[in-house]
């Protein structure tokens, strides 16, 4: 007796689970699958690196960016000036650095003949060794300037949508504000 009830209470069972997947899938032509859950969001406030002067804006409020995309720029132009000027600075500084190592060369082969003193020879070393000095000193310029002119551009960290912006083209914003 108690395995009819057992069973019967099964089959009422499968039969309620039946008709309710049923009553919820009626007027649901379209296949899709109703869930219920949590959604986390990620919310970013984004600024740039250096102080300046807002060149463009990329995105409106409401917008779809994806990681990387450009969100607004600064003024640049001074920065690239600069850029160049560096990558000037590294290309004098490399040619002097030639000329002081081929110069060096020159007094190692007349050391070796004594046509040229020791403190001639020393003068030799230091200028070239001043030269390397120098053209660690441009790149490191050049790199720092580099630098700088990436970070006038303000791009998105994640994928996602903007919310709002803060500030319009033409307005001048503070780091990281």
């Amino acid at each position: 007796m108690k395995k009819k009830a057992i069973i019967i209470a099964i089959i009422i069972g499968l039969s309620a689970a039946a008709l309710v997947m049923l009553l919820n899938n009626r007027g649901n032509d379209s296949g899709a699958l109703l869930v219920s859950g949590n959604v986390e969001v990620t919310e970013t406030n984004l600024g740039f690196k250096t102080a300046g002067r807002i060149a463009s804006l990329s995105v409106d409020e409401g917008g779809r960016v994806a990681k990387g995309d450009l969100i607004a720029a600064l003024d640049n132009r001074e920065l690239k000036a600069l850029v160049e000027q560096n990558r000037a600075s590294v290309a004098i500084a490399e040619s002097e650095e030639i000329k002081a190592s081929k110069d060096f060369e020159r007094f190692e082969s007349l050391r070796r003949e004594d046509a040229v003193s020791g403190q001639q020879m020393d003068a030799a070393l230091r200028a070239r060794d001043a030269a390397r000095s120098q053209v660690r000193l441009a790149r490191a310029a050049l790199g720092a300037s580099e630098q700088r002119l990436e970070d006038t551009e303000l791009r998105a960290p994640i994928s996602g949508v903007v919310l709002g912006k803060n500030s319009e083209v033409g307005e001048m914003t503070a780091a990281g504000a």
